[in-house]
């Protein structure tokens, strides 16, 4: 996007499902931010603007298994476009610090730890239910994650 004819690349989340004519996505206004500052400011519904394509990988995989979304802050956005037609458990944190505790996560997961589950939100949250998710018996191979900022080792 240009602004005041300086090209600015930020990354932001569909938050609905793509249906390969048109894409939304929803941004938080931040106080020292251009783009978002820019974006509310002078983008209204139904103004074109040029975009790169979507990128990334996190996607939901075909699966019967129920869906768990787990996000933690303004992550919450790409939770928004799941268009599953499965059974889908949300938990969302909006609380400071690294998330809830796993009491609380257990009692939120199914009885079956055999679930999907997909969750995004800030390093320490994100390793948080890493650990979290696999020390209440979810597969390792059934949790997936994606980073917002340059990926990294969550162990």
């Amino acid at each position: 996007m240009f602004i005041e004819g300086e090209e600015l690349q930020r990354n932001y989340s569909l938050s609905t499902a793509a249906n390969g004519r048109e894409y939304r996505i929803s941004v938080k206004r931040e106080p020292e931010g251009r783009v978002s500052q820019h974006l509310h400011a002078n983008v209204h519904e139904g103004d074109v603007i040029e975009l790169y394509p979507p990128a990334g990988d996190f996607r939901l995989q075909p699966s019967n298994k129920p869906l768990v979304l787990i996000s933690g802050g303004v992550s919450i956005t790409p939770t928004l476009a799941s268009d599953a037609t499965r059974p889908v458990h949300f938990i969302h944190s909006a609380r400071h610090g690294i998330g809830f505790d796993r009491s609380m996560l257990a009692q939120w997961l199914p009885a079956d730890r055999d679930v999907d589950a997909y969750f995004l939100g800030p390093k320490s949250f994100m390793k948080a239910m890493t650990q979290h998710l696999k020390a209440l018996g979810v597969p390792d191979v059934q949790c997936r994650y994606e980073f917002f900022e340059p990926a990294s080792a969550l162990e």
